[in-house]
């Protein structure tokens, strides 16, 4: 019986041409496997209001072509639905894909849905908002917030946003509690995730199990230059576990105390919680996934 699946197109994600994407699925997808349509997004947050009208019309699979956070869009209309999430890597970092293996190639991504079979993985929320990848507050915060003025994306842009950023960073004061245990910390930066990495390579949480019920409460304490140098390597080599300057600690709700005006991002898009303090929560098998 054939499946009926949806197809959302961000056409102003990342940095290469989507318009292409339509002939490529038509091509490409399997007819005798799938009733299909493609949809454009026409603006802001347009994804999730087309991703709710699946569940509406009980569509099998809706496979988004963007970005971390146009997925996020999606994602967040599906949680605890039947409808599972595909995924053609489109976006400037593509975080949630790499961690699941994904191909980066329009074309093998394209082709691997045909194959692809249902999985259930976990998500998470902050202050009630979903989120697949990573949230957090500090360094990644700033990253975000400055990336989002850039109208050239790419992950090489967001690299080298992050790299002008790095070393002249304040750490900030927080207060962190991590399943009843408290940590009042500077930190460089708080993340909680869920995936293993951000968009840009650097993994973050490299042990992080998409399946095992808990988020990872990652926290990046001061360093010096020398030692930044190091992070740096132990991030992209995913051996961020080995330095002392991380702190590593696996949950299932965590709440964070920052000065006002701090600024977070979750999955990637920039956020800013006035209050005073912004609460995180795993939310167990709760989004099927087409991988």
């Amino acid at each position: 019986m054939k499946q009926k699946a949806l197809f959302i197109i961000n056409p102003k994600s990342g940095t290469q041409q989507k318009w292409h994407l339509r002939e490529l699925i038509e091509k490409h997808i399997s007819k005798d496997l799938f009733d299909f349509n493609i949809e454009f997004t026409q603006y802001a947050k347009h994804a999730k209001t087309i991703a709710a009208q699946a569940v509406e019309d009980k569509i099998d699979v809706v496979v988004i072509a963007g970005g971390d956070g146009s997925i996020n869009e999606v994602a967040s209309s599906l949680i605890h639905t039947d409808v599972a999430m595909g995924i053609i890597p489109m976006g400037s970092g593509n975080g949630l894909a790499r961690h699941l293996g994904l191909s980066l190639n329009p074309l093998k991504a394209v082709k691997k849905i045909n194959s692809s079979k249902k999985i259930l993985i976990d998500s998470c929320k902050i202050n009630n908002e979903v989120f697949v990848s990573a949230a957090g507050v500090g360094f990644d915060g700033l990253v975000a917030h400055e990336f989002s003025k850039h109208k050239k994306r790419g992950v090489m842009k967001y690299i080298l946003v992050s790299s002008q950023k790095f070393f002249g960073y304040q750490p900030k004061h927080y207060e962190v509690e991590v399943d009843g245990k408290q940590i009042k910390t500077d930190a460089f930066m708080v993340v909680v995730a869920n995936s293993q990495q951000f968009g840009s390579g650097l993994k973050i949480a490299p042990q992080a199990d998409l399946q095992d019920g808990l988020m990872h409460c990652c926290i990046l304490k001061p360093f010096n230059i020398v030692a930044g140098t190091s992070l740096l390597y132990n991030g992209f080599a995913g051996k961020l576990k080995t330095n002392k300057f991380y702190e590593l600690l696996d949950c299932k709700e965590v709440k964070i105390k920052a000065t006002e005006n701090s600024l977070w991002q979750k999955d990637g898009e920039p956020m800013l919680y006035n209050q005073p303090e912004v609460h995180f929560k795993i939310n167990p098998k709760s989004l099927w996934m087409w991988v």
